[in-house]
């Protein structure tokens, strides 16, 4: 007998998506199942590869369904290693922090294959992902060890994939502390089935900086090349290294490689007329938490809100919010698989509403609210400038 998993939701940040897809757990290269039988590792790559040149495309697409049972699968492993997290954090920290977990959007997905920074989808290690904001550097660092220390315990190997953007930041300006853990669950039949997960722990003011970034591609149709680029190339890339430095500064931590740790010469990069162009920019992606609002005032603590931006026929931007009811989850998750499929939309997310406060993180975590960002760097260059 095969195992049928769970509902997989993020309460905080990103897509919730829900699952029953059969696992058989005695052949590793048989990664799900389809009506056909088993789908192989190469299958997976091959049905990837022909998706991501063919784009936008049906639900119905035999490719679409193959990539979105395997991006599914990972539910399990997911809710796993965020329980762990959870508690992890907990245990550290107390209170003042945030943990989320997501399954990767699909657009991103095919993105990566398409641009060739991703050859196999198999060997993805990030398409669960959970995330830790934390209160400042050393709480980071904290959680982060602890992590390291029951990892083995824990999971069927040691993490792997450690990475430390804090004391060494990417040149871009990108800064989290990364690991990978490989969960494992037992299905019916006590065959042992395991899937990657990425864990990123960070500060609040990094959390500010990458979703800033999220929200500029975004609204200039950049998508994620500004976060992915090496080096800082464009003008958008070079603002948001010094806005970085300016953010390192701030938190006592090394600045990225080509800015500066002199205060004077960050202030007056973060003052040129380019930088005052993306700050205002940036601005126009504040609104989205007037939907989140509206929503949870109809449709109560446990209720689901569906977030897509589209371009209208002038180029801007246009927020489009659907709400549902708790009892409305499949209608819900239906839908979210429609605007990813349709292609014709920048972004889609699905959040779950517990209270308030949480609908507000939401947002600025995936949504951007970009007015902490700005304030920050307007009240850096006003000190320092």
């Amino acid at each position: 007998m095969m195992k049928s998993y769970p509902k997989v939701f993020l309460d905080v940040v990103g897509i919730h998506t829900t699952q029953s897809i059969a696992i058989q757990g005695q052949n590793r290269n048989n990664i799900c199942m389809n009506k056909e039988g088993p789908i192989s590792k190469g299958q997976i790559n091959r049905s990837g590869q022909a998706l991501a040149a063919k784009w936008p495309c049906p639900r119905s697409d035999s490719d679409f369904a193959i990539v979105d049972k395997y991006r599914r699968s990972h539910a399990d492993s997911l809710n796993v290693t965020y329980e762990l997290l959870e508690n992890t954090c907990k245990k550290v920290v107390g209170e003042g922090y945030i943990t989320s977990q997501r399954l990767k959007r699909m657009p991103t997905i095919l993105d990566k294959i398409k641009t060739g920074a991703l050859e196999d989808l198999s060997s993805m290690q990030d398409l669960g992902g959970c995330r830790a904001i934390l209160p400042n550097i050393q709480v980071v660092r904290d959680v982060y060890a602890k992590l390291l220390e029951i990892a083995p315990n824990t999971f069927s190997a040691p993490a792997k994939g450690l990475k430390d953007y804090i004391t060494t930041p990417k040149a871009v300006g990108y800064r989290s502390m990364h690991m990978v853990v490989i969960a494992e669950h037992i299905d019916d039949d006590g065959a042992k089935v395991t899937r990657p997960v990425e864990i990123q722990c960070r500060t609040r003011l990094m959390h500010l900086w990458a979703t800033a970034v999220e929200a500029y591609d975004l609204i200039n149709g950049s998508k994620d090349r500004t976060k992915r680029a090496l080096t800082p190339e464009t003008p958008a890339a070079n603002f948001f290294m010094w806005a970085s430095a300016a953010l390192c500064k701030i938190e006592d931590s090394p600045a990225p490689p080509n800015s500066s740790d002199e205060y004077a010469v960050i202030a007056k990069a973060l003052r040129t007329e380019e930088s005052r162009f993306i700050l205002n920019k940036l601005e126009s992606a504040a609104d989205a938490a007037v939907g989140i609002a509206q929503a949870k005032r109809k449709v109560g603590r446990n209720g689901l809100v569906l977030v897509w931006l589209k371009r209208n026929s002038e180029g801007r931007l246009d927020r489009h919010v659907e709400d549902f009811f708790s009892t409305e989850e499949a209608l819900a998750l239906n839908r979210l698989v429609e605007e990813e499929s349709t292609g014709d939309n920048d972004a889609a997310v699905l959040i779950r509403l517990q209270d308030v406060e949480q609908a507000g993180e939401a947002l600025l975590g995936y949504y951007m609210n970009t007015q902490e960002f700005r304030q920050l760097l307007e009240d850096f260059c006003r000190k320092h400038g």
